[in-house]
């Protein structure tokens, strides 16, 4: 299945050039809270629309999902902190990191 499959079929019909931040959660599988972050950190692409909200560039959201790893990657290194904060005895430190992780994971 690729990331085009997973679109919203009136999305895919339309071939619109943005995604609403929605789309682009479902495709990551991420909460939209996690896709806005996510944009104003530069980690998701995003434009601002003639409406004043934010659009995502399909193309490029396609070629960041197609790629994955990107939640994946970042779950995995949150597991390895978290276990490390473990093993030095930081409970509470390990306890955030998984409510992080929790957050995150779809």
């Amino acid at each position: 299945m690729t990331a085009t499959d997973r679109l919203p079929p009136r999305t895919a019909r339309r071939g619109r050039d943005l995604l609403t931040t929605r789309e682009v959660a479902d495709l990551l599988r991420v909460r939209p809270e996690t896709v806005a972050l996510w944009a104003q950190a530069g980690k998701v692409p995003s434009v601002p629309t003639a409406d004043g909200g934010v659009g995502h560039p399909r193309d490029q959201v396609l070629d960041l999902v197609e790629r994955g790893g990107v939640l994946a990657e970042a779950l995995a290194a949150l597991e390895a902190v978290r276990e490390l904060a473990l093993s030095i005895g930081a409970r509470a430190e390990a306890a955030d990191i998984g409510r992080l992780i929790d957050t995150l994971r779809p």
